[in-house]
């Protein structure tokens, strides 16, 4: 009997893959080891991104794979829906060992009849750097559908080295509809470019989870979920607008911006849940304005972090892949509140639509309310941006 566990789950699993001690022999997350080739970790066949952590410290087999002898070797298994190309790679940041990694077709029960297609020890490139000694291990090759493949993963020459052996496996099937999901905390966040315009990344995080250590976005009411991180450094003063208002983002997400330091202390600047322009109802509930947009003024220099999670963990059940395409566009033109690159009678609009409110768009002298001071900001930046 195959062993699945269900993406759902792995927030379960998970405490804390930062920092592990360099020769602790334990990790952090609880999903066991699948030390039979007989019974393997099953990753689901579907097109898209699926991410397996595991505790590879308590299997015992041996194995030589890539003419390189390894030990503890875990199983994994997938059986592709359609004629497609999968992708196999153990440069996650959880992984904390020397890996080598072999795949093999499966033409019999069990692991009778496997013929390989792709092995590999190191790949050298700096995502892959992942452990205490040696490097993460990655493969690619042509499936076929509906056949069964097999993949074995073991800590490369014995495991001297004595890393702790902690397996992060991102397994990509066909053409997903982002990037792997391994910006799960804001020391891992994905950094986007400060220069000013839009700059934008896509991800798929159906298999993203949220950390217990994260911060709690103090606008999201019920806990978020399949949460990433994004940050950015602007190179000039002026303002910052995050979006996931667009045709691929299909969940209902939560945006949280900090500034400050990542693990040190974060302070949160503004939070979004729902926003109210038609462009934002994005969501699986058809006409729901359930995109998120943070509008924010920027201090050149400094950090700024980005957490994206799914509403009340992805209670409407939107899927099956959960889709982001997050948006950063820096706008060095403070007082261009509507965005329009000028500064022009419509932003007066928008002051004079908010006046006496709180609203951080146009709150352009920082005094928490929309008056007198922001309405002398916008005037004496009258005309086009720089």
């Amino acid at each position: 009997m195959r062993r699945t566990v269900p993406h759902m789950m792995l927030a379960a699993f998970l405490i804390n893959v930062i920092g592990y001690p360099a020769n602790a022999q334990t990790c952090s997350f609880t999903e066991p080891a699948s030390p039979l080739c007989d019974n393997p970790r099953v990753i689901p066949g579907e097109v898209g991104q699926h991410v397996v952590l595991m505790d590879a410290n308590s299997s015992g087999v041996l194995g030589d794979y890539c003419g390189q002898q390894v030990s503890n070797v875990v199983y994994f298994e997938i059986t592709p829906q359609a004629d497609v190309q999968i992708s196999l790679s153990t440069c996650h940041p959880a992984t904390t060992y020397d890996t080598v990694m072999i795949a093999w077709a499966a033409f019999g029960q069990g692991c009778n009849m496997l013929v390989e297609v792709g092995c590999n020890d190191d790949t050298l490139t700096e995502e892959c750097v992942n452990g205490c000694s040696g490097r993460g291990s990655t493969i690619s090759f042509g499936a076929v559908g509906g056949t069964r493949y097999v993949i074995g993963i073991g800590a490369y020459g014995d495991n001297q080295a004595g890393c702790n052996l902690c397996l992060g496996l991102i397994a990509t099937i066909g053409e997903p509809c982002g990037d792997a999901p391994t910006n799960l905390d804001c020391s891992l966040a994905k950094e986007l470019p400060g220069s000013s315009g839009s700059h934008i990344a896509q991800t798929d995080v159906t298999d993203a989870f949220t950390l217990p250590s994260e911060p709690i976005p103090f606008c999201s009411g019920p806990p978020i979920g399949n949460s990433v991180w994004y940050t950015s450094v602007p190179e000039e003063n002026g303002r910052i607008v995050a979006t996931t208002c667009n045709s691929v983002t299909n969940y209902d997400t939560v945006m949280a911006m900090y500034s400050g330091v990542c693990g040190v202390v974060l302070n949160q600047v503004t939070c979004i849940d729902d926003s109210i322009d038609v462009v934002c109802a994005n969501g699986c509930n058809p006409g729901a304005p359930r995109g998120s947009v943070v509008n924010s003024l920027v201090q050149k220099g400094d950090r700024y972090y980005f957490q994206v999670g799914s509403y009340s963990e992805n209670v409407a059940m939107c899927g099956p892949r959960l889709c982001l395409k997050f948006e950063l566009i820096h706008v060095p033109c403070p007082a261009d509140v509507k965005l329009n690159g000028q500064v022009d009678a419509g932003d007066i609009a928008e002051l004079l639509g908010f006046w006496g409110q709180s609203y951080d768009p146009a709150d352009l002298d920082g005094n928490g309310i929309i008056g007198a001071g922001d309405l002398a900001a916008v005037i004496g930046n009258w005309g086009g941006c720089p």
